[in-house]
Parts: structure tokens; sequence; C-alpha cells
């Protein structure tokens, strides 16, 4: 029998061929995959009678791409660290627009501010990130006139991220790729489309068998 290090079941091969089948579609179609990684927001305003503030993210891009932090309760500064990737291209949208919210328990919750970023920016010119770099940033929230949110100190509230460049190829559903390869294979390298490449690989293995099987 053949031996493999990625142990999927037939289902989970079938369903990697259709994934790369529609890799070469995707790359024409300049979709580019993005994951941004929110850090924490800090010197967030005073926002409840009592207590401080419970801070959650929303982050989006486009009209169908939508993530939400844990709401970190009763602190001037959230940290959240949670990862979500984004796809960023022509039909599926290009701005990265992160909004901070105040959870409330028995009334709606409470806008605080937003940032706005145009991730096609670090595709191309002096900003353009490679395939499995990335970049860190760190912007003020802004209220909806576009001033500056100020927290409770006196301090401009900052929202912390990075951004790491992944690759044109589209994110595998959490379902396989959890039971499938390891971080590092999912990452998307320069040379991806080349005999060598992740692309080439996988789709080698799905067609001559040498994925282990396993029960479905």
């Amino acid at each position: 029998p053949k031996s493999s290090s990625l142990v999927v079941s037939p289902k989970e091969a079938s369903a990697y061929k259709q994934i790369l089948n529609h890799r070469e579609a995707e790359a024409q179609a300049d979709v580019f995959t993005f994951r941004v990684l929110l850090k924490e927001v800090s010197h967030l305003p005073k926002m409840d009678l009592i207590g401080s503030c419970d801070a959650y993210a929303v982050a989006t891009v486009g009209d169908k791409q939508r993530f939400q932090t844990k709401t970190v309760w009763n602190s001037y500064t959230a940290k959240w660290n949670e990862a979500f990737e984004f796809r960023v291209g022509s039909a599926a949208g290009d701005m990265l627009h992160v909004s901070v919210y105040d959870k409330d328990k028995t009334s709606k919750d409470d806008y605080i501010g937003c940032i706005r970023f145009p991730l096609l920016d670090l595709l191309a010119g002096p900003n353009a990130l490679s395939p499995l770099t990335s970049v860190e940033k760190l912007m003020p929230l802004l209220d909806k006139n576009g001033r500056e949110i100020v927290g409770h100190d006196g301090t401009t509230t900052m929202l912390s991220f990075s951004i790491l460049a992944l690759g044109i190829m589209p994110p595998l559903p959490a379902d396989i790729s959890k039971k499938a390869v390891n971080a590092s294979e999912l990452l998307l390298d320069p040379a991806s489309n080349g005999a060598g490449g992740l692309s080439t690989r996988l789709k080698a293995l799905a067609e001559d068998g040498s994925f282990a099987s396993g029960p479905d």
C-alpha cells in the first residue's frame, strides 16, 4: 500500500480535487487571499455607566465576507488575537473594514468606531507583499464623521492588526484542512504553480490514489 503524510478519506480527496480544479479560474479572476490577525484595540472610551467597555470587532471585505471576534468584557484594552481569511479581488471586494462595538446585554450594542484599509495596496506598488510575508498596522479608530475616537484617558483609540499574504489559492474548508494537512502545507508559496508546488503535489496525490484512505 502507498504511504502518505496526508490522511484523508476518499470524500475529502474528491473535495481537494474540486478546489484545485477551480484554482486556475480563481487566479485568472485575480482573487488573492489574505489572513488578517486582529490583535487588540487600546485606549477605549468609557461606554458603560457601571464599568468600562465591553469591546468586540466585526471585520468585513465586500458584502459577503464577515467575521466577528469574541467580546472582551469590562476593559479599556480588548485583546482578541483572532485571525480571519479574506479573498480579495474585483468580485470579492478589496476594502478591509473593521468596526468596533461595545456589547450591551439589555439594549442595542453601541458603535465605537472603525478603520478602513485598502487591501489592493498590498497587491501592487511600493507596499506590495510577496506571498507568505506580512505587515503590521496600527490605526486610529474613526467615528462616522472621520474624526479620531478619544479614549477614557484622553489618548486616541488605536486598533492593532497584521496582514499576511497567502496567495491566489482560496481557503480550504475547515473540516478538511484541520485533518488533511499541516499549516505549512496550506500556505501558498511563489512556486505553487510550478512542478513542485502545492497545487501540483496535491493534484498528483489525489489522482494516483496516494491519499491514505480513512473512514468517511
